[in-house]
């Protein structure tokens, strides 16, 4: 195990500190009780006040404080950093977002279809970072590469007819596709 702070561990020799005021503030008021009554007849007059109670009380609170020092100490164990090397292909998906796609040849549409075949291939990818460009009379980079698929169907989701300059232009789509796979703006 090792702690991410452990200077906060350094806390914990304040406990005895803490258990001496108890012990002070406990005999102070044991003194300011014998003033008004003989030590003999306090347990009489105060039997709801039981001494056994408040040792519990200052234990816990001892104990809580302890607790609380060295979660802000974070332990952590469990896991240790390692190196992995990842193998994966770099896919940028091309999404049409042109009027045509609302034509229903292919039910209901061929937006939502299209959607939908990409949502199944996106599925089966494991390790693969993965890029959207939408287009219509221009393209523009949606995504880019992710290993985050859920973002990239979220976002496939919201793309509609309407968002581009209207037409079909596929080059532009392809142009825009390839610095999304190189990481930079086109």
């Amino acid at each position: 195990m090792r702690f991410a702070e452990p200077n906060f561990l350094w806390c914990l020799f304040t406990l005895p500190l803490f258990a001496l005021l108890f012990y002070y503030a406990y005999r102070r008021r044991k003194k300011l009780a014998a003033r008004f009554v003989s030590l003999s007849m306090l347990p009489k007059l105060s039997t709801s006040v039981s001494p056994w109670r408040r040792l519990a009380k200052v234990t816990l609170l001892l104990l809580a404080l302890a607790f609380l020092f060295v979660a802000l100490a974070r332990p952590q164990w469990g896991r240790k950093m390692e190196h992995v090397e990842r193998r994966g292909l770099d896919l940028v998906l091309l999404q049409d977002i042109s009027l045509s796609m609302l034509a229903e040849d292919v039910k209901p549409n061929r937006l939502v279809r299209s959607r939908h075949e990409i949502s199944a291939f996106l599925e089966n990818l494991t390790g693969d970072r993965v890029g959207l460009v939408a287009f219509s009379g221009e393209a523009q980079v949606m995504v880019p590469l992710t290993l985050d698929y859920g973002t990239v169907q979220m976002m496939l989701r919201e793309l509609n007819p309407g968002w581009l300059m209207p037409g079909t232009n596929l080059e532009q789509a392809i142009r825009t596709r390839i610095p999304a796979v190189r990481g930079s703006t086109p």
